[in-house]
């Protein structure tokens, strides 16, 4: 499925990433996520998921909304109820 690149740092927040040459641990990929989208939208919800998937539906300048499909609702629902990525979350952020 396409994405626009805002969606993908999303998918990449939740720990998710498909294709994953460079062989990142999970809790790389998450802080790839957060630095990216950082970088992009120049202000920072930590690794508030929720928070930034909110902030990047009302901004609709960086596309987000664009291509949007349920697969992302439903990976976002998935990752906040997933103890493994709260756990992983948790170690990213204290820089573990």
């Amino acid at each position: 499925m396409r994405s626009t690149p805002c969606q993908g740092l999303i998918k990449k927040l939740c720990g998710h990433m498909p294709r994953n040459p460079r062989g990142l641990t999970k809790q790389q990929i998450i802080r790839e996520g957060r630095r990216s989208l950082v970088r992009i939208c120049r202000c920072d919800f930590g690794y508030d998921l929720l928070a930034w998937h909110e902030y990047l539906w009302k901004n609709d300048k960086y596309g987000y909304r664009r291509l949007w499909s349920e697969s992302y609702t439903t990976l976002i629902q998935q990752t906040l109820a997933d103890p493994e990525w709260q756990e992983d979350g948790c170690q990213v952020e204290s820089g573990g």
